[in-house]
């Protein structure tokens, strides 16, 4: 067994694998080690770290021809059963006999990706064996291709006259993607300002996906998944010696080296710059209707091989949209242009050949698009010629400081899918990894040069001809138009059969039914058993203690020197009519002014002292056993930093609690127009609509889930949009009655909830930064104000009657997909049958549900949630 990384010298074999390089990045704790397969090409990067969740993953570069999705179709495909393990989707099956903490695909626009973590050896191997056979050896079926990609077949199976439609799993699915107005603009704008590179959807579009056959899907797959165009990665504390050697043996010794793909050009550059215009689906869920322009300004920037080029963009880049400060932000949102950017046309795109930055702007107003663009360029230019206050570009630092201190549970997953993209061009990894060398790098090249930041913004932005414009707007044909697309995509698909054609199709419609519906004997795939399970979960240790008397947990843990505070302030005592505001008072609470300072001000203290300052809104349970009993609702407050900036934490904390600005109207108006044309959006909500669904769906059921629904789901939605309404009022009497009635709730809430009392903290830290936290956790207390209410379990008001929300509704919204739920009565978590719900929820999900939903159905997605008091299920696109 491989001990440690001194036997891994450069040169040296191990199990056919050729050890390249090998290289420590100390800010992350890691030692990378590079090894090339001699006999079959494949490159492997194993990622050395003291982590028990150790991850793997397999990544081609899969370029896409046309629009048919091949590279999408194909990633779903491959885990439809393979040589070893030659059953109906051995991926989902595993899931009922592993452990896996991530088990999933992707396919980018470049690069597919076959990603999985666990924290058990044992699963661990199971896992890459299972994935390593799908990905090299797949059956790649007919049967498969046409329930993962597209088929035709009849609505009725039972009846001979039954009209043809054309059904399959990522045919729906992109249906769904392109629902999204800001999805289609994505795209869009991807295939418009690299059309050499990036000219196609690697996902697929629904009007050409019917046009890929089984045949293609098999020569793009023989043309893309060979070890020789593969890398594959690794992290963890793994048995590297036991791993190597079974990819040898099992997988890679099977192969010979040839050529991989070619790689991905780098897009030639323009000579002036272009507009496109599309149209979409009017939002009806918007607050002002005439606020429906999106437009984005894109740049192509360079080479993502350009490291440190493209490490300096990014910083330049933030400190323009970035923060209240930034000139984007003030120029576009804060002057009224645009409510809120359009995600995710917006920002730095480093995971291309050739880099992008976008500037993306939803709730514009329709006579103000055409003006957009100019207003950018504009904003660009002064910038250029005035620069950056320096303390704004020390802030942007002090978060790239903290972003290399962070460790979260799935470290090894997002450190992998970080490099994945200069690692399918053949990037440096060594500096791509190496962030401090690059801040370092940075800092010397502003010292030497002052004008550094500004001669960036010149030569990438103002003086690049390479740039797009795109408008969209709504259009109310749009939905009828898309809809007789797909008629036409039918008729074009069954024109093409002769009546021998038709019966194959129903036919082969009948195979896949039968085969779907069969059972299969599952003892080929490996399971844990309880032997491979330890008894007991990790400790985690804490401390609980008292802080001028408030309950305080102290839990010392390696946290690379950051700190980190939570407080949970009880309002479960709150009057009534406040709760549905709780939610926007969370959203505002840390993005104000306070203490006489500026919000513009406060933003940056924050950015220079802080990893993040926020407050949200929780509900939970309370241990009486009937469901429908008032719950506990609280106001979580968190915050991090590095140990030398905790007295700053503290004290920033200390002006929000107690000297929040809530009346600045145009500060605040600004902030709820953004939180509508955003997060509350029609675009937004999609990526989470099945949720909304199941929130509703429990509404009735218990007290948390009527929280939950008044807070997080489709009441809140709809509050959000009148509230816009109301301060926004062109009505001035009205428009102001309504704003001092808002800030009245809100200064209400802040009087109730942020009493010491009130409050019950939590510190996570080493014992030297938890010392001094506790310090000024101390005088923190002891400056926020007091009351006489206690911060127990006292349940207090009761909780919006669950009946008040009405059951068995259809929502509509501008989705050309449906997301449904059906919700169930299910025990309280302290009754002993509860965690047998847990149990029996996995099992359906995997057992039942899957081949229900997605393999017979069609659906993208779908399964269940049990929580306490309510069992729901779900399916979705």
């Amino acid at each position: 067994m491989i001990e440690n990384t001194q036997s891994l010298n450069c040169g040296s074999i191990i199990h056919g694998f050729k050890v390249t390089q090998v290289f420590d990045i100390d800010e992350y704790r890691l030692t990378v080690v590079q090894m090339h397969h001699e006999k079959s090409g494949a490159n492997l990067i194993h990622l050395l770290r003291d982590d028990p969740n150790c991850t793997f993953s397999v990544q081609f570069r899969t370029t896409p021809m046309d629009n048919s999705g091949i590279p999408h179709i194909l990633e779903h495909t491959v885990l439809c059963g393979s040589e070893k393990y030659p059953v109906r989707d051995p991926f989902f099956k595993m899931l009922r006999r592993s452990q896996a903490t991530y088990m999933n695909a992707h396919t980018g626009s470049d690069l597919t990706m076959y990603p999985l973590s666990t924290m058990n050896s044992v699963d661990f191997q199971n896992l890459v064996g299972v994935y390593a056979d799908a990905v090299f050896f797949p059956s790649l079926n007919k049967l498969d291709f046409m329930q993962e990609g597209w088929r035709l077949e009849p609505e009725n199976l039972e009846d001979k006259s039954s009209k043809l439609v054309i059904k399959g799993i990522v045919y729906n699915e992109m249906k769904g993607v392109f629902s999204n107005s800001l999805n289609l603009l994505h795209q869009v704008v991807e295939n418009n300002l690299l059309p050499v590179s990036y000219g196609y959807i690697s996902g697929g579009h629904p009007d050409a996906i019917p046009s890929l056959s089984w045949e293609a899907l098999k020569k793009f797959y023989h043309d893309f998944y060979h070890p020789s165009n593969a890398n594959i990665y690794s992290y963890g504390n793994i048995d590297l010696d036991n791993y190597l050697q079974h990819l040898d043996s099992e997988c890679l010794g099977k192969f010979t080296a040839q050529d991989p793909s070619p790689t991905v050009v780098l897009e030639p550059k323009w000579t002036e710059s272009r507009l496109v215009r599309l149209t979409c689906q009017p939002d009806p869920t918007l607050a002002d209707p005439s606020r429906a322009g999106v437009v984005s300004l894109s740049f192509a920037l360079t080479d993502i091989l350009e490291i440190y080029t493209n490490f300096a963009l990014s910083i330049v880049l933030k400190l323009l949209t970035d923060g209240d400060s930034a000139p984007l932000y003030r120029g576009l949102i804060e002057s009224g242009l645009g409510l809120d950017w359009s995600n995710p046309v917006h920002g730095m795109d480093r995971y291309l050949r050739t880099t992008c930055f976008h500037v993306g702007l939803q709730g514009v107003r329709l006579e103000d698009v055409e003006k957009i663009d100019k207003t950018i360029m504009d904003i660009l230019k002064e910038t250029a010629k005035t620069g950056f206050p320096q303390e704004r570009v020390e802030a942007v630092l002090h978060k790239k400081e903290i972003a290399i201190r962070e460790d979260s549970a799935d470290f090894g997953l997002q450190l992998i899918l970080a490099i994945s993209s200069v690692v399918n061009h053949g990037g440096d990894l060594f500096a791509r990894l190496s962030v401090k060398q690059l801040i370092n790098r940075f800092k010397a090249d502003l010292a030497t040069d002052p004008a550094f930041l500004q001669k960036l913004i010149s030569q990438y932005l103002v003086g690049n001809p390479h740039r797009l414009t795109v408008i969209m707007l709504p259009d109310d044909k749009f939905e009828a138009l898309e809809a007789s697309k797909e008629a036409e995509r039918v008729a074009k698909a069954v024109g093409k059969l002769t009546e021998e054609g038709k019966r194959e199709v129903v036919k082969l419609s009948r195979e896949l039914a039968a085969e779907q519906k069969r059972e299969e004997d599952l003892s080929c795939l490996p399971c844990l058993t309880l032997v491979d399970i330890p008894p007991k979960c990790r400790p985690e240790p804490f401390t609980e203690t008292q802080m001028g008397g408030s309950p305080l947990q102290l839990n010392v843990a390696p946290t690379n020197g950051l700190v980190y505070f939570h407080a949970l302030a009880n309002i479960s005592d709150l009057p009534q009519e406040l709760f549905i505001y709780v939610p926007v008072f969370a959203s505002l609470f840390s993005k104000l002014g306070a203490d006489g300072l500026t919000y513009q001000e406060m933003d940056h203290l924050q950015e220079l002292n802080t990893g993040a300052l926020r407050a949200t809104p929780h509900a939970t349970s309370g241990l009486a056993e009937d469901l429908k009993a008032p719950c506990a609702r609280h106001l979580h407050l968190s915050a991090y930093c590095l140990e030398e900036k905790v007295p700053r934490m503290f004290e920033l904390l200390c002006k929000r609690v107690r000297a929040n600005d809530w009346l600045d109207s145009l500060r605040i108006q600004t902030l709820v127009n953004m939180l509508v044309a955003g997060d509350w959006s029609a675009n937004s909500l999609s990526y989470n609509a099945h949720r909304l669904a199941m929130r509703r769906a429990s509404a009735n059921l218990c007290s948390t889930g009527r929280m939950s629904e008044l807070w997080s789901g489709i009441e809140q939605a709809a509050f959000m949009r009148r509230l816009a309404k109301q301060i926004t009022n062109p009505n001035e009497v009205e428009r102001s009655r309504a704003f001092d009635d808002f800030i009245g709730k809100m200064k209400a809430i802040a009087d109730h909830a942020l009493k010491s009392k009130r409050l019950r903290f939590s510190l996570h830290g080493e014992e030297s930064g938890l010392a001094s936290a506790c310090k000024c956790l101390e005088s923190f207390i002891a400056e926020v104000p007091n009351s006489e209410v206690g911060s127990g379990d006292v349940i207090g008001a009761p909780t919006p009657d669950p009946s008040d929300v009405t059951q068995n509704v259809y929502v509509a919204l501008p989705y050309s997909v449906h997301y449904t739920s059906l919700s169930l009565p299910a025990p309280h978590y302290t009754a002993k049958e509860f965690p047998a719900y847990r149990v029996l929820s996995h099992l359906l999900d995997s057992k039942f549900l899957h081949p229900a939903i997605r393999e017979q159905g069609g659906a993208y997605g779908g399964g269940s949630k049990v929580s306490p008091g309510c069992f729901a299920f779900y399916s979705y696109r």
